[in-house]
C-alpha cells in the first residue's frame, strides 16, 4: 500500500506550499486545560528554556506552559494539548510526537512530497505547509531515497525500515479575541435561574443594579456557573436574574476561528424576540466569544450548558 502511494505522487509531481500559512507551535497569552493526575506543574523554573528542555526531556509531553509572577516561575507540562484558552504572561509551546512506521492512507492523504537532506528538513517542511501535521521521510538506504511525504494526519502507521515519522502539534490559528475577552461567570446569569427575587439585573454599566462582571461593549466568555454558551432557545421572561433574558437566535458557527454576526434576542412582554441586537459569536477551538453590546434595563444577556 505504501509503495502505491508513493509511486502517484511521483507521477503527480512536487506539490509544496509556502509557508505564509504554515504550522503555528509558539504562542504567547494562551495555555490549555490542566488536568490534574495527567499533567504536570513544576515550580522554581526560571526560563521559558529550561522548561521547554524539560517537555523535551518528556517523551509524554506534547505541550508546555512557562509563566512567572516575578518571585516563582512555573512550568506546565501537557499529555494532552486541550481547550486553549486565554492566559496573562503564559508562553507555551508544543513538542512534535515521534511515530513508529510510515504514515499509511488513501492517496488523496498525501499533501505534498518532496525531496529532504533530512528528517529535520521535512519536518520543517511540514512547519510551512498548510494543514500538514504529520510527515514520513525516507534515508538513502529505501528506494524513495531523500524522499519527504505530508500528511494532514497520521492515524495509522505500517512497519517501515530506513524512514522517520513525526506528528507535529499545530496550534489552531485563532483571533486574537479568543485570548483577549472578559468573562461572565455569575451564577444567577445561567438559564435556568428563576428571578424569585424579583433582581433586574442589568448589562448595562450606567444601570441602577448592573451585572458585576459586565464591561460594557466587548468581547464575553460565558464560563460556569453561569453556563459555557448562549442559549439558543429563549428561557423566559424573568430568568437569567433579569426581566427579559438574552439568548441567541441561530445556532453557533462550528467553523474554527470565525466570527459570525449573529441576533441576540430578549424575551419581554410574552414576546420570545420582542427586541433584539447585532452580536458576534466566534469559534475558539472548544469554546465560544461573543461580542456583546449594552441595551437597556431590565435586559441580560444568559448561559447555558
Amino acid at each position: 500500500m505504501i509503495v502505491f502511494h508513493f509511486g502517484i505522487a511521483l507521477l503527480l509531481g512536487t506539490f509544496l506550499v509556502g509557508g505564509a500559512f504554515g504550522c503555528r507551535t509558539t504562542v504567547i497569552g494562551a495555555t490549555w486545560e490542566f488536568e490534574w493526575g495527567s499533567d504536570e506543574e513544576i515550580p522554581g523554573i526560571q526560563t521559558v528554556d529550561k522548561c521547554i528542555n524539560l517537555c523535551k526531556e518528556d517523551v509524554l509531553c506534547h505541550g508546555y506552559t512557562w509563566k512567572s509572577n516575578d518571585i516563582v516561575g512555573y512550568c506546565y507540562k501537557f499529555k494532552n494539548l486541550n481547550g486553549i484558552h486565554s492566559c496573562d504572561g503564559c508562553f507555551s509551546g508544543t513538542m512534535p510526537e515521534s511515530l513508529v512506521g510510515a504514515c499509511a492512507g488513501n492517496v488523496d492523504d498525501i499533501l505534498a512530497q518532496d525531496t529532504a537532506d533530512n528528517v529535520g528538513e521535512c519536518s520543517q517542511f511540514c512547519h510551512d505547509t498548510e494543514g500538514c501535521n504529520a510527515f514520513t521521510w525516507f534515508n538513502e538506504s529505501t528506494p524513495f531515497s531523500k524522499s519527504c511525504f505530508l500528511y494532514a494526519d497520521c492515524d495509522t502507521q505500517v512497519p517501515c525500515s530506513g524512514c522517520d515519522t513525526g506528528r507535529i502539534n499545530c496550534i489552531p490559528s485563532l483571533p486574537q479575541q479568543c485570548f483577549e475577552h472578559f468573562i461572565l461567570s455569575e451564577d444567577s446569569r445561567r438559564n435556568t435561574f428563576s428571578n424569585s427575587d424579583d433582581l433586574e439585573i442589568c448589562d448595562r454599566e450606567s444601570a441602577r443594579n448592573p451585572s458585576p462582571m459586565w464591561r460594557g461593549n466587548a468581547y464575553y466568555r460565558f464560563e460556569e456557573p453561569a453556563g459555557t454558551r448562549m442559549p439558543e432557545v429563549s428561557p423566559g421572561e424573568n430568568h437569567c436574574g433579569t426581566d427579559s433574558p438574552g439568548w441567541l437566535n441561530g445556532k453557533h458557527p462550528t467553523e474554527l476561528g470565525l466570527e459570525v454576526e449573529m441576533e441576540a434576542c430578549f424575551d419581554e412582554n410574552s414576546d420570545a424576540c420582542n427586541l433584539r441586537s447585532k452580536i458576534t459569536v466566534t469559534q475558539c477551538n472548544g469554546f465560544y466569544v461573543y461580542f456583546l453590546v449594552e441595551r437597556g434595563c431590565h435586559l441580560r444577556y444568559c448561559g447555558s450548558d
